[in-house]
């Protein structure tokens, strides 16, 4: 009995210790994933959406809901729908 106790800790110790090391692993890629992010708008001069903020991304996809978000050439995801039905 305490054989089997003993090896039910090591279990949960080592899945502890697992999940420790997969959360170190994905705050790595989020980090780099925000830094690829920052790198691309500042090389190229683009916007993407909530690097700054989480109110950036939820308010940019609130616009694009309504069909108020624009693209770079500032032709609105409405109006090109509109446009390609229409024509």
């Amino acid at each position: 009995m305490l054989k089997q106790l003993e090896m039910e800790l090591k279990m949960k110790q080592l899945r502890i210790q697992n999940n420790e090391q997969m959360r170190v692993e994905m705050v790595k890629v989020k980090d780099e994933i925000v830094r690829r992010l920052h790198k691309m708008r500042h090389d190229k001069n683009i916007i993407v959406e909530g690097t700054n903020s989480n109110t950036s991304s939820m308010v940019g996809q609130y616009q694009f809901m309504q069909g108020s978000a624009s693209t770079s050439t500032g032709c609105s995801a409405t109006s090109a729908t509109k446009s390609l039905w229409s024509s």
